[in-house]
C-alpha cells in the first residue's frame, strides 16, 4: 500500500544520496579550497600590514 510505495521511495533516495556523495564530497572540497585561499589570503595581507607597522622592516 502506501507505506510500502513510501519505502520504495525512500530506499531510492537513499541510494541515489549514496551515489551523489563523492560528487558532492569534491565539489565541495574544491568550494572549501577556494574559501580557504581567499581566508588565508586575507590573513597574511592582515598579519603583514601588523608586521610592516610594528617593526622598522620596509613593508612587503
Amino acid at each position: 500500500g502506501a507505506f510500502g510505495l513510501w519505502y520504495d521511495n525512500l530506499n531510492a533516495l537513499f541510494l541515489m544520496g549514496l551515489a551523489a556523495a563523492p560528487f558532492l564530497w569534491l565539489f565541495f572540497g574544491a568550494l572549501e579550497g577556494i574559501f580557504q585561499l581567499f581566508e588565508s589570503n586575507v590573513w597574511t595581507e592582515a598579519y603583514l600590514t601588523m608586521a610592516a607597522r610594528d617593526s622598522t622592516a620596509p613593508p612587503e
